[in-house]
């Protein structure tokens, strides 16, 4: 059966983060339950890690991907990390390439 590298590449992400201390979604005891950013229109955008830490008032959100080629170009995706970002709440944004 071949490996699911994003899959694989997401559970890294959230593992570190969790091991530092964070309250993450995923996490080890919910591996498939992942984390939404409400969008305007009542519309929902999965993200692959949210990362909190609420006794500091921290609140990262991630997007991971594996592939080799990123189709588009790369300030588009800083453009809509920074929107995700606002929408979210989160202090900041982590993006991960394999």
């Amino acid at each position: 059966m071949p490996i699911d590298k994003g899959a694989a590449l997401n559970k890294k992400v959230w593992t570190l983060f969790e091991k530092a201390g964070f309250v993450t979604k995923p996490n080890s005891n919910d591996g498939l339950t992942e984390a939404f950013v409400e969008l305007p229109a009542g519309k929902k955008r999965k993200v692959d890690l949210l990362a909190e830490l609420p006794d500091l008032g921290v609140r990262i959100i991630g997007e991971n991907k594996a592939r080799k080629d990123l189709s588009g170009s790369f300030s588009a995706y800083v453009h809509d990390y920074q929107e995700l970002k606002k929408l979210a709440g989160a202090d900041a944004v982590l993006f991960v390439s394999d």
